[in-house]
């Protein structure tokens, strides 16, 4: 099962942030909400199987967009912080 993280939800992509922060805050935010769609799958789906090797591209992957979301100016990093806190939720 190949891990789907550039799959667009309806919670992903340029219509969830509506281009409020940079690329780097939205790569790390939209990896986020798949990761934990894949999180909830291994959590309460008994068929799902990932393989070791998934896991670690998936650890591999967070760790990239981690670093690159730490560069962001810290300014926009808290902004980031307090909208998802604070947003009223959609769903």
């Amino acid at each position: 099962m190949p891990i789907p993280w550039s799959v667009p939800t309806r919670k992903t992509g340029i219509s969830w942030l509506g281009g409020r922060f940079s690329l780097p805050v939205q790569i790390l935010a939209d990896f986020f909400v798949a990761m934990q769609s894949l999180r909830h799958q291994a959590d309460y789906d008994p068929d799902v199987v990932f393989t070791r090797q998934q896991v670690l591209t998936a650890i591999i992957e967070a760790n990239d967009r981690i670093t690159a979301f730490s560069a962001a100016p810290e300014r926009e990093r808290r902004a980031f912080a307090v909208y998802i806190l604070m947003r009223e939720r959609q769903d």
